[in-house]
């Protein structure tokens, strides 16, 4: 229970004036172990604090002679004080009438994180609820959760409100409830809520993999509904092309810097489930599996994107005369030691079997030019 500090101050009669004045009780509510305090001010002569059980039979209450009695409250009392001066007949004060309250329960625990009976979530999820105390008081938490009806207790007594289960298995349904009491032994319960540990679509992976980083920061999205993972690592890859189908990305989780947006990165990391968070409440279609990586190398210097299209443009100018303004694509390939990012202009509006094509290679660290590949057949495309 938490502990409330309640004040009444009180006004002071003497028996001679009981006849012409009635003396008030003063009727304050609180709940079990609170402190009270009662003063009693502008007063000459001796004190002595009184209580009583029924409002009609008066015991002194030991060491209580000072103008503030504090006291913890235990049950329902009246308390007055008396003061004697001399010989005078005694002054007596206006009663508090002190009523133990009955202490609630905590609210029903609501809100569950995961939402409940959905699916396809992460084998480590985190779980999390709303509680309060209709008096403020301090909760604890229960956690109950297995496959089957939410009975078994996986953590007893904690104060945060949110859990993070161990050692779940894949495709399957889990129950949970919350149980949250206070101080005074006083406890709610929670519905039964569910949620459905996604299917195991990760698959085995060799020990390193090489991709183009792509950085979608959220405050960078265009999309209302969301972009997606933050963090991907692109094909071609001819080892990931393979392992991964038929996507063209795999999401990266774990510290990642976005500054490496657009770089030929190598990749040392664990197959896991990818966080529902990270594509929200968007239709998102594309793979549930990530690869959280524990450390990553940089294989490029140069940001293809930012690079290829200008150099793309600067070259077919001065190479053909104009600007080619065909669909580009972009690639790249590890040789040896070295980093090649390509850009490839196609013309898609052409009606020849074979659409043209100019493909430009570059040093993926230094940006030197390496060489062109096309299918113009010695065709100038600006004309």
């Amino acid at each position: 229970m938490k502990k409330i500090y309640t004040t009444l101050s009180l006004l002071l009669f003497g028996f001679g004036l009981l006849n012409a004045q009635t003396i008030n009780t003063i009727t304050k509510n609180v709940y079990q172990n609170d402190t009270v305090v009662l003063r009693l001010n502008d007063y000459i002569g001796v004190i002595q604090w009184q209580k009583s059980a029924d409002n009609t039979n008066w015991t002194d209450i030991t060491n209580a002679n000072v103008d503030t009695f504090l006291f913890i409250a235990d049950q329902t009392t009246y308390f007055r004080a008396m003061v004697t001066v001399g010989n005078c007949e005694p002054f007596i004060s206006d009663k508090a009438e002190i009523i133990i309250s009955e202490n609630l329960a905590p609210n029903t625990p609501t809100s569950p994180i995961p939402s409940n009976g959905v699916i396809n979530q992460s084998i480590t999820p985190t779980l999390g609820w709303s509680c309060s105390d209709p008096e403020g008081d301090a909760i604890t938490y229960d956690v109950y959760l297995d496959a089957n009806n939410g009975t078994t207790l996986v953590s007893e007594g904690q104060t945060d409100m949110v859990y993070s289960p161990i050692g779940l298995s894949y495709g399957t349904t889990y129950y949970w409830k919350i149980v949250a009491k206070d101080a005074n032994d006083n406890e709610s319960t929670s519905e039964v809520w569910n949620f459905t540990v996604i299917d195991n679509l990760a698959p085995t992976t060799e020990e390193y993999k090489i991709g183009m980083l792509s950085v979608i920061l959220p405050e960078n999205c265009c999309i209302p509904e969301g972009c997606g993972p933050t963090y991907k690592l692109m094909y071609p890859a001819p080892d990931l092309n393979e392992i991964y189908p038929p996507f063209t990305y795999i999401p990266l989780l774990g510290n990642i810097s976005h500054y490496h947006d657009q770089l030929i990165i190598k990749v040392i990391g664990e197959d896991t489930i990818l966080p529902p968070e990270e594509y929200g409440s968007m239709n998102y279609y594309g793979p549930t599996y990530a690869i959280f990586v524990q450390e990553y190398e940089l294989l490029s210097q140069i940001k293809y994107h930012d690079f290829l299209v200008p150099e793309a443009k600067n070259y077919t100018e001065q190479t053909y005369g104009c600007f080619i303004c065909w669909n580009k694509t972009f690639s790249w390939e590890i040789n040896g030691n070295q980093s090649i990012i390509k850009v490839r202009l196609t013309n898609t509006f052409s009606a020849e079997t074979s659409l043209p094509f100019i493909e430009l290679w570059y040093d993926g660290n230094t940006g030197q030019f390496i060489k062109e590949e096309n299918n113009l057949n010695g065709n100038n495309p600006c004309h």
